[in-house]
């Protein structure tokens, strides 16, 4: 299964887990980048037998608290 598929499926619990390199490619930077808002407690991680995995709720949810409206 492709980094692709793995993020389209959906399970019983809704869109499936996403990698380090798939949020890194989400956020447009590296899977250095990530690694820090996750020892800095900004990001969750779900550990799935010892594999690290982020909810797509929670990536989604990092966005929308990091957005900034533009002055005029």
């Amino acid at each position: 299964m492709t980094d692709l598929q793995l993020i389209e499926s959906d399970d019983a619990a809704g869109a499936s887990l996403m990698t380090f390199k798939q949020v890194a490619k989400r956020f447009g930077v590296s899977e250095g980048t990530v690694r820090n808002l996750v020892k800095r407690g900004a990001l969750e991680i779900v550990w799935l037998d010892g594999i690290p995995r982020f909810d797509p709720v929670d990536v989604e949810a990092y966005i929308q608290r990091n957005k900034k409206k533009r002055k005029k």
